[in-house]
């Protein structure tokens, strides 16, 4: 659909100055023509327009992550899993086989 980067910068910064904080990637989709969100991605493949598409996702991402320190975070928090964030938790143990040997004989 896009023959040049320009044009697709020009249309990307259309989306975003329309829309303002009420940014999606399906809704960049639809702007730009799209028929699906896959689009996006497969633009994003393209070593000419990979930059572009690479930005503007970035882009809605760091408008998602501002708005983490809002009251209604629940659907913020949906949509930055869906780009690739996670909740986890980090544990670091570090057993010692011989104790641990000792212990269950111990506790036999």
């Amino acid at each position: 659909m896009y023959e040049t980067v320009e044009e697709l910068d020009t249309a990307i910064q259309a989306y975003f100055d329309q829309a303002g904080e009420d940014v999606t990637i399906p809704g960049l989709a639809y702007f730009l023509g799209f028929a699906s969100r896959q689009s996006i991605y497969d633009y994003k493949e393209r070593e000419q327009f990979s930059y572009s598409i690479k930005r503007a996702v970035l882009k809605i991402e760091s408008i998602y992550a501002a708005k983490l320190s809002g009251q209604n975070v629940t659907g913020v928090i949906f949509a930055l899993k869906n780009m690739g964030w996670k909740d986890k938790v980090e544990s670091d143990i570090n057993l010692n086989t011989d104790a641990v040997k000792n212990i269950i004989i111990e506790n036999v």
